[in-house]
């Protein structure tokens, strides 16, 4: 039998992969997100390389995508059965480390409402690669 870090590590790149689908300014997609092998967390950091500071020069909109993609890998955890728990600006040394989430047993079902966002945001159009 897997261990939970072990199960995490397994669902971390789906979970990540769906965050990504998050619309951010410009597709910029100026989030990064950071496993730490072996723990039930990812952090979710603004990359400052993907901000725009003509456009957005107080990274307002790179804040907006970075919840949209939050909200993206919480929804995606919970379709999956794990319970997402959040926790914003965790490090107050590290102004780009904007949430950490913990992945828990789900043990409950869902009790955030969030699985019922998981059809809505498969369904999102995406703009191709051009």
């Amino acid at each position: 039998m897997l261990s939970i870090e072990q199960r995490i590590t397994s669902v971390v790149p789906s979970l990540v992969e769906e965050a990504a689908t998050a619309p951010s300014m410009h597709n910029a997609q100026p989030w990064r997100f950071v496993h730490r092998s072996g723990t039930n967390l990812l952090s979710l950091y603004g990359d400052p390389d993907r901000a725009m500071p003509v456009g957005d020069p107080d990274h307002r909109g790179l804040h907006i995508g970075c919840g949209a993609a939050l909200l993206n890998l919480r929804v995606a955890a919970v379709h999956r059965g794990w319970e997402p728990v959040a926790r914003l600006l965790p490090d107050h040394r590290d102004p780009w480390r904007l949430a950490d989430v913990r992945l828990e047993d789900s043990g409950n079902g869902d009790s955030t409402g969030l699985s019922d966002l998981a059809a809505a945001g498969m369904a999102r159009p995406s703009t191709p690669d051009t």
